[in-house]
């Protein structure tokens, strides 16, 4: 008798659908069912689980206000500035001089002319060279290179 058990490797166990097939080939049927065994012992505990937390309960009534405090609270913002009053009497004369008062306007009237001044022994600084005079002193070499020489100036040749 020959049972198929197709192109499986050599040493893979049949399926359970070949070993049904093999045991009707043989004529093997099942006997009766024996007796239960005894209870195994009971395994180790399992690792526990990770709960999910629930939702946040609502927000519960206010409470009742507390007693009064010993202790003073902050001062409040300032009011608003109340009304000037009535000018007081005027005080009593009084023989020390007053502040001076602020300069005045300024005037398009022109004031008096002050005194001259006394004469300075002190001699003022020199003053600035002035403009050239209608003749220039020149040597011939400079002259040459002047392009174009003025037409307004007198040039006199030294050396």
């Amino acid at each position: 008798m020959a049972i198929d058990l197709g192109d499986a490797p050599v040493g893979t166990p049949p399926t359970l659908g070949q070993q049904a097939q093999m045991r009707a080939a043989l004529g093997i049927t099942a006997g009766a069912t024996g007796p239960t065994g005894a209870t195994g012992a009971q395994g180790a505990t399992g690792p526990a689980g990770v709960g999910v937390t629930g939702a946040t309960g609502a927000t519960g009534p206010t409470g009742p206000t507390g007693a009064a405090s010993a202790v003073a609270g902050p001062t409040g913002p300032t009011g608003p500035a109340g009304d000037a009053g009535a000018t007081g009497p005027t005080g009593a004369a009084s023989n020390v001089p007053g502040p001076t008062g602020p300069t005045g306007a300024a005037s398009n009237v022109p004031g008096p002319t002050g005194p001259t001044g006394a004469a300075s022994t002190v001699p003022g600084p020199t003053g600035p060279t002035g403009p050239a005079g209608p003749w220039t002193q020149i040597t011939q070499s400079a002259y040459d290179a002047l392009s174009p020489p003025d037409a307004g100036t007198l040039y006199v040749i030294v050396g």
